[in-house]
């Protein structure tokens, strides 16, 4: 299953602080995109995911249970 990893050390705000790796690097944070080759899935599945993550962040407990 190929996928991606986005890492971003803590204070990172821009585009350039993202580093990609094809495995995980534990960054101080770091998401995990598994299958990019699934059926459906796209460029605006994943962007949906990711907002869909931040809504549960804003939302939630810090730091989450």
């Amino acid at each position: 299953m190929p996928g991606r990893y986005f890492s971003v050390p803590v204070g990172g705000k821009m585009k350039s602080d993202v580093t990609t790796s094809p495995t995980a690097v534990i960054g101080a944070v770091e998401l995990g995109i598994a299958d990019l080759n699934a059926p459906g899935q796209s460029k605006m599945t994943v962007l949906q995911a990711i907002e869909a993550i931040r809504q549960k962040i804003v939302e939630g407990n810090w730091p989450p249970a």
